[in-house]
């Protein structure tokens, strides 16, 4: 069968790292220009390192790409800014964190050298609050202390400079990281970022499947893949032991067991076998990483490499193989073999694009949205009913009497009750529960809480407690006051919507929570 794809390898004796890079862009150009989507090509190193240089450049030169370090948040600019100005806030008289979030906001919001923003400001950054400097500029900037938690206080920095969190998939997983570290710990920014500097700017945001970049990757990472088009630069390490340690065990000696270091001395001694040994082994892994090179690529494979280091595989395999081969064709220090052809894709579907928006207007929200925030006229509600509605949200968290203590406090922390009325509501909830009645609803194996459903006329329906029996169903609704039509409708309306979805047995009962009276519906 006719060979179909394409081979090219460059070896030159001085060929550095700029120049490998080079020519690891103009063959990235040269594939768009044949049709190949970035998606289609795959960049292999060895390492880490060099992939990280490779990333660097192209994504310099324009070129979109994929790679570990990329996906990395502490990457982004973005990230970066919104975290060192959360840092300059927190440390007001911190200099080396200000001198960041005023280079970052130079290149994100000012579209200027970072120099010049940072000399104009150098003597503010010993003398004003970084809120202060931002004020200069338009934006006014409000402490974390400010704010409920630091999930908002994070979405008003994202608000305040206008940051497009549907372009930014880094921003969403930063606010991600914050939801999900105050979740398990709490909403402390200085305990948040000590965790970020540690660990968190190493986490990485999911590789979007379908993405139109350039992939790279270390050839151990490869393994089991295939690219259309793959580009191996660097291929010019060493391949003879070099600073390996080997364990040597010798019963005959007083010395038992020992550690030596792998040298080209080594060869010359008793222990000549043992260097022999261990080098087979090294050629033997350098082996099967070219065969995983030169195996993932499905129409073109490019590879480039210096020959002047001596004991290399550019120079003791890549060169000998290619220079002796019976097939391709030698030019200088390149060589080529079958024909780099115009790529035939296949037609795609992609799937529809669906619209995500984000309510920037958050910061205007009511300061008190428990339930049914669209009936709520917050400037009418007198401290009588705010009360019963504070003592209704805590018992919404509820399953049993000794969550008590987590459910209220969860709402100081959360500020959504205050330590002046803790011992009130308190007091409330406790004189509750000594009626049989109403402990009854938090004794059942299976309860759901304020469980959204949407009825036939699109109306949002949210029953207090639902109490699932093996036989029946109960919902009960907590009311403050005295009786009204409304609440018989309204638990009415629970019942059915429970009915139609297939709950058979379904009752309802209004309990009012001053009175402790108990109306069955």
């Amino acid at each position: 069968q006719p060979f179909s794809g394409y081979i090219e390898c460059v070896l030159e004796d001085k060929m550095d790292d700029d120049e490998q890079l080079e020519y690891v862009y103009s063959t990235v150009k040269r594939a768009i220009d044949l049709n190949y989507d970035l998606k289609d090509i795959c960049i292999l190193t060895r390492n880490n390192k060099k992939g990280s240089a490779v990333a660097r450049y192209l994504t310099e030169k324009g070129i979109k790409v994929i790679s570990p370090d990329s996906l990395f948040i502490g990457k982004d600019l973005t990230v970066k800014f919104v975290v060192n100005l959360m840092a300059s806030l927190i440390n007001p008289t911190g200099k080396n964190h200000k001198i960041k979030t005023l280079e970052h906001f130079s290149s994100l919001i000012l579209k200027v050298g970072p120099r010049e923003t940072i000399e104009k400001h150098t003597d503010d950054l010993l003398a004003k609050s970084i809120s202060k400097i931002m004020l200069e500029y338009g934006y006014q900037i409000m402490q974390p202390s400010k704010f409920h938690n630091l999930y908002e206080f994070v979405e008003s920095l994202i608000a305040i400079f206008d940051f497009d969190l549907s372009e930014n998939p880094f921003l969403q997983f930063l606010l991600e990281q914050i939801h999900l570290f105050e979740k398990r710990n709490n909403s402390n920014a200085r305990d948040f970022l000590d965790w970020y500097i540690e660990r968190g700017h190493r986490t990485s945001i999911a590789s979007p499947d379908g993405a139109n970049a350039v992939q790279v990757m270390t050839i151990h990472k490869s393994k089991g893949l295939q690219f259309p088009l793959v580009i191996c630069p660097f291929f010019d390490w060493e391949i003879q032991p070099h600073k390996e340690i080997t364990w040597i065990e010798d019963t005959e000696n007083d010395l038992p067991a020992f550690f030596i270091n792998l040298s080209s001395t080594i060869e010359k001694t008793e222990l000549s076998d043992v260097y022999e040994r261990e080098r087979g082994k090294i050629y033997l892994d350098q082996l099967n990483l070219l065969y995983v090179s030169f195996t993932r690529p499905e129409r073109a494979l490019f590879i480039c490499g210096k020959t002047g280091t001596s004991a290399s595989v550019s120079k003791l395999w890549l060169t000998p193989f290619l220079t002796s081969a019976e097939f391709g064709k030698l030019d200088g220090s390149t060589y080529t073999y079958g024909h780099f052809d115009t790529y035939p894709k296949k037609d795609e579907e992609l799937a529809a694009n669906y619209p995500i928006q984000f309510h920037g207007k958050k910061m205007d929200k009511p300061v008190l949205s428990y339930k049914s925030a669209e009936n709520w006229d917050v400037e009418e509600m007198d401290e009588k009913r705010l009360f019963g509605t504070k003592v209704h949200f805590i018992l919404s968290e509820m399953s049993q009497f000794e969550e008590l203590d987590e459910a209220v406090k969860r709402s100081l922390v959360k500020g959504r009750i205050s330590a002046d009325e803790e011992s009130e509501i308190r007091a409330t909830i406790e004189r509750l529960f000594e009626d049989d009645h109403f402990a009854n609803y938090f004794k059942s194996e299976q309860q759901i809480n304020e469980q959204e459903f949407i009825n036939s006329e699109g109306h949002k329906l949210i029953p207090d407690k639902i109490i699932i029996h093996s036989d029946s169903t109960l919902i009960v609704d907590f009311k403050t006051g005295h009786w009204a039509p409304s609440h018989k409708k309204q638990v009415g309306e629970y019942i059915k919507i429970l009915r139609d979805i297939g709950y058979e047995n379904v009752s309802g009962e209004i309990y009012y929570t001053e009175s402790n009276k108990v109306i069955p519906i």
